[in-house]
């Protein structure tokens, strides 16, 4: 039997506020109706992707956020026209390729001097240094 805010189909009925969670209940009819929908059935099997799936149901009826929390709670949060819905629907975050990484490795090393170039540069600011003060002692004689 439908919850009382929500259709035979399991679906909230015109005028809640977005987002809206559905209640136990309401998650109960909403699998009864939906779960041999492809979307929802893998996602309820699978739990992938972790951050959960945006389902839209065949009534063209707007967007629902599917997920299962960290303690294995299933979620059903209507989020029809929130921006959320479009991040859900992105591709998994994939690292840059390690071209770049080390492209910009060897950036940062190329920056830090190596020992030899360090101990050439040192040598070099004691002879001027070292000439300076020579000039300084000539000059006062």
């Amino acid at each position: 039997m439908p919850g009382q805010d929500t259709t035979p189909q399991g679906l909230p009925l015109p005028g809640h506020a977005i987002p809206y969670a559905f209640t136990p209940a309401e998650i109960q009819n909403f699998v009864q109706a939906y779960s041999s929908d492809p979307t929802v059935y893998n996602y309820l099997f699978t739990r992938q992707p972790a951050y959960g799936v945006i389902f839209s149901p065949p009534q063209g009826y707007g967007q629902l956020l599917l997920w299962f929390d960290a303690s294995g709670v299933f979620h059903v949060i209507d989020v029809t026209n929130m921006s959320i819905a479009q991040q859900v629907q992105k591709a998994p975050y994939e690292p840059p390729d390690s071209s770049f990484i080390d492209d910009v490795m060897n950036s940062i090393q190329n920056l830090i001097p190596t020992p030899q170039q360090a101990l050439s540069t040192i040598t070099i600011v004691a002879i001027v240094i070292g000439l300076y003060l020579l000039y300084q002692v000539v000059r006062d004689v």
